[in-house]
This record gives structure tokens, sequence and C-alpha cells, in this order.
């Protein structure tokens, strides 16, 4: 009878064993499949691309992820001229019961003077969620009405240049260029002049000078200097207060902060040249400037002609075209 008793008691302590463990193993499972889920790739983008809304100094940023998450935030800007900057302070947004939310982020003020003008702009914004990372590059639109391309007249684009404004009659500046020319391979340069009638200039009985004349040319002459109209640079003392260089001081070609530069392609070295404004036209509007070279082009060679940091007689800046 004892025995029985024993191993009665000895079945039911089994049995609670076996129900407690039971209980620990669904326990058990419960944690388990109660564990976060796994984090969300971030979407972060701007909203106010306009270069007039973020210079006003707050970047829009809208962020999207799992509801609840922490995700961090970080932009840079780009441009040629300043290269990579920091947009605004990284900073951590948090989502609550959606899994959208904007934020306005204050751009650093080094930033936001500049952010307004006409250079190509783009943002690249980051965005960090646990593990998980996102990047988006974006173009600012240049909305600024400075910065609006004027219409180009092209009714005499088979006769001109059109980045010479044909339409106010300066039809061969600058001068000389590649568009009056054509490949030639039975020429030594391999290219020939291609002057046309309509953009010869004319006397004052509107004769033409006589192109054909002209074009049996292989090129330009090694001693030619450039001719270019720039609009506020058309007065002596306009050149004067640029410093350009003078025909007395033919040595400040080589200075490093001269505005007039022309460099070799080939060695990347600058060319002696000096400059003086057109002293026979009656009006500023029809002044050109020459640019001349101190010693002579090589031949075959292409040189850059490059003109920085003007501005007109008063010290007023001239915007590039």
């Amino acid at each position: 009878m004892r025995r029985a008793v024993v191993l009665a008691l000895t079945m039911l302590a089994g049995l609670v064993l076996a129900g407690g463990n039971g209980s620990a193993l669904a326990s058990g499972g419960t944690a388990a499949s109660a564990k976060k889920p796994k984090a969300v790739k971030p979407v972060v983008r701007v909203l106010n691309l306009n270069a007039s809304q973020l210079a006003r100094g707050k970047a829009k940023v809208q962020v999207r992820a799992s509801k609840g998450a922490k995700v961090r935030v970080a932009a840079t800007t780009y441009t040629f001229d300043s290269g990579n900057r920091q947009l605004f302070k990284a900073r951590t947004v948090k989502l609550g019961r959606k899994s959208s939310r904007t934020v306005s982020i204050g751009i650093l003020p080094s930033v936001r003077s500049g952010i307004d003008t006409c250079q190509l702009r783009t943002i690249t914004v980051k965005g960090k969620n646990g593990k998980r990372r996102s990047t988006r590059k974006q173009t600012v639109f240049r909305d600024q009405a400075e910065c609006q391309l004027t219409p180009v007249d092209l009714s005499r684009a088979d006769d001109c240049d059109f980045i010479a404004q044909p339409k106010d009659g300066m039809c061969m500046l600058p001068f000389p260029s590649d568009f009056y020319t054509v490949n030639d391979p039975d020429t030594p340069t391999g290219k020939r002049v291609n002057f046309t009638e309509g953009s010869m200039p004319r006397n004052k009985e509107g004769v033409p000078i006589n192109h054909n004349k002209l074009n049996v040319s292989d090129g330009f002459s090694q001693g030619q200097g450039a001719i270019v109209r720039i609009p506020g640079l058309d007065s002596l003392a306009a050149v004067q207060a640029n410093d350009l260089v003078p025909l007395n001081h033919l040595g400040d070609y080589a200075q490093p902060d001269q505005k007039l530069v022309v460099i070799n392609t080939k060695t990347g070295k600058r060319h002696p040249v000096w400059a003086e404004i057109d002293s026979n036209a009656g009006l500023d509007r029809d002044r050109v400037l020459e640019i001349k070279p101190s010693e002579n082009y090589e031949e075959k060679t292409r040189y850059i002609v490059a003109l920085r940091n003007l501005t007109d007689k008063d010290g007023n800046p001239l915007a590039a075209p």
C-alpha cells in the first residue's frame, strides 16, 4: 500500500514538473515573438528646393520610416566654387504614431549667405535608422529672376556665333573663334577659315568686306589678338580700374591677381599679353576690348582667354554672362 502511495505521489510530481516546463516553454515562445521589428530603411528628402526659399534660412526635410523610429538626418551642399559644405547640423528626428514627419532645420549661416546665387547647387541628404541608411541627391532650382536665361536670337545663326548677341550687330565677337572655321584635310592645319557674307562688317554704304579672299586661310594669324565686347568694361577708365596689362608694363601679365589671363593649353602656362580699349568707336556701347599677344602665339595650339573679377569704372562688380 505504501509503495502505491509513493508511486502515485511521484507520478503527480512529474506531471506538475512537466506542466511547469510546458508553461515555461510557452512563455519563452511568447517572448521570442514579442521582439522589436527590424529597422526600416529611412526615406529623407528636402522639400523646399527653390533657392529663394532656402535663402530664408530653413531647410524643410521630410523623414519617413517605421512608427516610433528615431532617424538621424544630415545634409551637405555642393557648388563648383565652394565644394562640399555642411548644410545644417545633424539632428535626430523622432517619429511618433505616424511613419512620416516634416521638420524645419536651420541652415548654417556660412552657407545661407551664398545659397541664392546662380551657381549650380546640389544637396545630398542622408538618413540613418539603426543600421539602415539612405542617401538622396537633389538639385536646387535657381528660381531668382536674375538667374533666368533670356531668349537667344538665332535668326543669324548661320552667320554669327549666337553667344555674341547678333541682334545688337556684334556678329563676329568674340574673335577669333573656331565657329568661323571648317575642317579641311587639304590644309596644313586641318582647318580653313569659313566666313560668310552675312557675317562680314559693312562700310557706310552697306557693302560687306569680301569674305572670299579671307576664306583661303588655313587658320588665324599667330599674332592675331582677341577682341571681345564686355558691357561695363567699355572705356579707358574701366580698363584702368581693372588694372589690365598695359602696353608700358608688359610684365604685369604674370601678376597672381591679374584679371586678364591667357593660358597655353599644351603647357598650362600663361602667355604674355596686354590689353587696350578700342579708341575708334564713337559710343561706349560699340567699344570693344582688344587683347593682344606680347609674343606671337604658337602654331597649332589652343589658348584659353579668361577675364575674372571684373568691375566697371566705379568698382561695381560685373556679372558673368
